[in-house]
């Protein structure tokens, strides 16, 4: 038996047909990466923004009473209420970011306390509870809680 070598087309078409297959893989591999640093972002942010109302409904969970009428953004308005053994305190928005303040009896700003980033928060009361909605930067569908106003004057 006598061995045969490759000729020159069927080097060339194998070699074509692993430079193809080669490229796609990169495409692919480049593609994963791009939406999964993008998945990733949108993540840290959706989580951030998780952290920031969970904060403000641990804030508000410690209240002893809320000043009606609520405000139906916290971009126009503060939510002002009275903590439990702290006194007045108002939630409102401040360049991005979501701020408890420490109020005076006069409504003086004292202090205050960044809880996180914040586009926008929208307090409503329905039947007893306290429904929190968030707008988040780059979702659709805002982030919504609620919390039993159980305890709480208005």
């Amino acid at each position: 038996m006598r061995r045969r070598a490759f000729t020159l087309a069927e080097t060339m078409i194998t070699s074509a047909v692993l430079l193809l297959m080669v490229g796609m893989a990169a495409m692919v591999v480049t593609g994963y990466l791009r939406s999964y640093r993008h998945y990733t972002e949108q993540s840290v942010r959706l989580r951030l923004a998780a952290k920031t109302l969970e904060a403000a409904c641990f804030r508000l969970r410690s209240a002893e009473s809320l000043v009606l009428p609520l405000p139906t953004s916290l971009s126009q308005k503060p939510l002002r209420y009275v903590e439990r053994g702290q006194g007045p305190r108002s939630l409102t928005l401040q360049n991005g970011r979501l701020v408890v303040q420490e109020l005076d009896k006069d409504g003086k700003v004292l202090g205050s306390v960044g809880l996180g980033p914040a586009l926008e928060l929208k307090p409503t009361l329905t039947e007893g509870f306290l429904v929190l909605r968030m707008r988040v930067e780059g979702q659709n569908m805002p982030l919504e809680t609620q919390f039993s106003l159980r305890g709480i004057r208005r």
